[in-house]
């Protein structure tokens, strides 16, 4: 575990060579961080499982040698507590992740990144509803919420005073000129999911931009 922990270091000293600002640990949505972080994928008892300090503790471990490593306001962490994806499932989210992003707020982080994903509420009743007012309110650091925002939805938030940005994915893959697009409330070319992750061009490079 701790060569792993080593790896993400050098991975993050790698990045600042090869021109990076910095760094954001992917913690989030399935992702081996997020595995150590839940319950459904966890089974380790070691220090590395069962109670939540020990589930947060490989995340805590990556962050500080990641933070020695490259300086401060230099690293960040993405964390999507409500996310079923990949079959990831928290018995007790809200006070796991309390206790993780309090031990975050003891670095000297850039921003914490949280996915506000929707869930099934019959399903999971003890997911917070909204994340970002959740966990951005006990954060220290700018927090950035993502996952499904428009124009409108994304401002909503910003006016609510927890997130500082909001953080666009498959819409600005679908729109290179995203925000010249919000600018004039321009209409949006629509993403094509059948062509996300394949590696090749198309996708990713072809969608117009507006027309000048």
């Amino acid at each position: 575990m701790k060569q792993i922990v080593q790896t993400y270091k050098q991975a993050a000293i790698n990045a600042m060579e090869a021109g990076f600002d910095g760094v954001e640990l992917h913690a989030a949505f399935g992702y081996l961080p997020n595995q150590f972080l839940a319950d459904s994928a966890n089974q380790r008892t070691d220090e590395y499982g069962g109670s939540f300090e020990n589930r947060n503790r490989f995340v805590m471990e990556i962050m500080q040698e990641m933070v020695s490593a490259i300086g401060e306001n230099k690293v960040a962490i993405r964390i999507s507590p409500t996310s079923t994806y990949n079959n990831i499932t928290h018995e007790n989210p809200t006070e796991q992740f309390t206790l993780l992003i309090q031990g975050l707020n003891n670095l000297p982080l850039s921003y914490v990144h949280i996915m506000n994903v929707p869930f099934p509420k019959a399903q999971f009743p003890q997911y917070p509803a909204d994340s970002v007012a959740t966990f951005g309110t006990i954060s220290k650091h700018p927090i950035i919420a993502n996952y499904g925002y428009s124009r409108e939805t994304g401002e909503a938030e910003l006016e609510k005073g927890i997130a500082k940005m909001i953080a666009y994915g498959s819409l600005f893959l679908a729109n290179p000129d995203l925000p010249k697009r919000f600018e004039l409330d321009a209409e949006l070319n629509e993403a094509d999911r059948a062509t996300m992750f394949g590696g090749n061009d198309e996708g990713y490079i072809d969608y117009p931009f507006l027309a000048e």
